[in-house]
């Protein structure tokens, strides 16, 4: 496998959570079920809580009154770069991540350790206020260079694995 990868990237992350980590398996998730169609814009921004954000993306965690879809998980968002501040970065769409997990992923790994990711239309102005409404959350290094891409149409839900004493890890090609 290594020499698909360029020379010196690794394919595996890990980040540990909880006092005593053990790797537990997951219940088995039919992936060919899929919740009810309905809007995120039918959710408040203050029903979410801004987690985190790496290069690409920022995740939001729901913490609205109990919804069958939305508790227990998080929302990914793409950004985009500011201007002035380098090329437009050229990103993955969501449909596609969420296909390369369940065709190449659930083949190295037995899928009941893999989270259950959907996509999920996105509706720009709900996207904006979302964006509006956290801005001051995000670090200031973080904010001086990139925005929440409203242009996208779909963003990322997956299970909320922060906290408790279960160890994630995370599955990724390193390419910078």
């Amino acid at each position: 496998m290594s020499d698909t990868l360029p020379r010196g990237k690794s394919l595996l992350g890990a980040v540990i959570y909880g006092k005593s980590p053990t790797l537990r398996r997951l219940p088995e998730l039919d992936r060919r079920t899929r919740p009810m169609a309905f809007s995120l814009s039918q959710t408040s921004p203050s029903e979410w809580k801004y987690i985190s954000e790496g290069a690409a993306t920022v995740v939001f965690s729901y913490h609205g009154p109990h919804h069958p879809v939305l508790t227990g998980r998080v929302l990914r968002l793409r950004k985009a770069r500011r201007e002035g501040h380098g090329p437009p970065r050229h990103s993955v769409s969501d449909d596609n991540l969420v296909a390369f997990q369940q065709s190449v992923v659930s083949r190295l790994l037995d899928p009941s350790y893999l989270p259950d990711l959907q996509t999920i239309p996105l509706q720009a102005d709900w996207v904006e206020v979302l964006s509006i409404y956290h801005e001051s959350f995000r670090p200031q290094e973080r904010k001086s260079t990139s925005v929440i891409d409203f242009s996208k149409q779909t963003g990322v839900l997956a299970p909320d694995l922060i906290g408790g004493l279960s160890c994630a890890v995370e599955v990724k090609v390193n390419y910078h």
